[in-house]
């Protein structure tokens, strides 16, 4: 008599909260891209850092990261009891699925500020923060470039804990954006590279560029307004329809805080008008984006 094949047996596959976490781990603290896939996909996508996740799939490592979100104690209350707590490293992960799914929830955002605050300054981990919001600022995601919470969780990060940012190892490179380099300057010009990328994302960015403005006005003096000029207006002229750069540049040529040397800020005024005047007749390009500020350039121009 035969013995009939045993079933072959089966592995379960990973729920979609570890894949997801997993692949989070395995590449932080590098930068990623991150991708909500239609439901039609039938799995998590992965291609180098690349992950592109099914909205069922995301909606199902939601729910599991609020369970373990919410079966938690605050960080500050005066508790020894750890019994059926998550740890820190499962709120980390949790927090960070919830602001992937929703970047405006606020009480994940500020669990992540708590954390931080609570333990001493920690050069990985403030790099591993600042490269999770450039992978939620940057990626082709639905709102996440425009998150007031996520931007305002931004500029926290770096009015916190600047020496820590620009001291230690970098995080590594990307064809997206470079790791801060250790000088004032440096980081401001990579922060302005985020925003400008953040804007692309997204067009009209009102919240990119006011968290560049902010970042310029608190440390503005440290980078050349020369060089400012020159990233934020050739990103104008490539983007010619966006309001909210054009003003942004306005901003940057007004700007006391912002580094000039003595007569510089006019000599590049007038490069700037320039240069747009020529791509306006070049092209023919109408609107009201660019003329309106020619039209304020040129008014304080005298």
């Amino acid at each position: 008599m035969s013995i009939p094949p045993l079933p072959p047996i089966t592995t379960p596959s990973p729920s979609p909260y570890t894949t997801i976490t997993t692949f989070l781990s395995t590449h932080s603290p590098q930068i990623l891209s991150l991708e909500i896939l239609p439901s039609s996909h039938p799995s998590i996508l992965t291609d180098g850092l690349s992950l592109g996740i099914p909205r069922p799939a995301l909606r199902s490592a939601y729910l599991t990261a609020r369970t373990i979100f919410l079966s938690r104690t605050s960080l500050s209350a005066s508790t020894t009891s750890t019994t059926n707590q998550p740890s820190p490293h499962a709120l980390d992960f949790a927090t960070q699925l919830l602001l992937l799914h929703s970047p405006e929830h606020l009480s994940a955002a500020n669990h992540r500020k708590a954390a931080l605050s609570h333990s001493s300054p920690n050069r990985p981990a403030c790099h591993a923060e600042l490269a999770l919001l450039t992978t939620l600022l940057t990626s082709p995601l639905p709102s996440h470039a425009k998150s007031p919470t996520l931007w305002h969780h931004r500029f926290w990060l770096v009015t916190h804990h600047q020496p820590c940012l620009l001291s230690g190892p970098q995080p590594p490179a990307t064809s997206t954006s470079p790791p801060h380099p250790g000088s004032s300057a440096a980081f401001l010009l990579a922060e302005l590279a985020t925003v400008l990328q953040a804007a692309v994302r997204h067009p009209a960015n009102y919240h990119a560029f006011q968290y560049a403005r902010r970042v310029l006005g608190a440390w503005g003096g440290a980078v050349s307004g020369a060089e400012v000029v020159r990233r934020v207006g050739g990103w104008c002229l490539a983007h010619p329809g966006d309001v909210s750069g054009w003003a942004f540049l306005g901003w940057v040529l007004r700007a006391e805080g912002v580094g000039w040397e003595e007569g510089e800020r006019e000599r590049v005024r007038a490069e700037v008008v320039r240069r747009t005047r020529g791509f306006v007749e070049d092209v023919g390009w109408r609107g009201e984006s660019v003329e309106g500020f020619l039209r304020g350039v040129e008014g304080e121009g005298g």
